[in-house]
């Protein structure tokens, strides 16, 4: 049996984006998130404005589980003030 591709039809990825206190430590954390499972951003930008650090991931073709356990450690994130993710399909 051959397995199904990623996206047939359309590629999903998920879109992360939270604010957290503006730490030098906290950027390598979200980043640790990440990559202890594995995973690179397709896209990642980072904005410091007024103490706060805005941070937008995109991770694209992530198995659903993983993005699932990685929405659930940046929650736990020391600083993180706000987290917000956004499932996505591209055609």
């Amino acid at each position: 049996m051959t397995p199904e591709p990623l996206c047939p039809g359309a590629c999903r990825a998920v879109r992360f984006t939270l604010s957290a206190d503006g730490e030098p430590g906290l950027l390598p954390r979200v980043l640790q998130t990440l990559a202890r499972r594995d995973l690179t951003p397709s896209r990642l930008t980072v904005r410091l404005v007024e103490g706060l650090l805005h941070v937008d991931l995109l991770l694209r073709d992530a198995p659903p589980e993983d993005c699932h356990l990685v929405h659930g450690n940046l929650r736990q994130l020391v600083g993180v003030h706000h987290l917000r993710r956004e499932d996505m399909v591209f055609r």
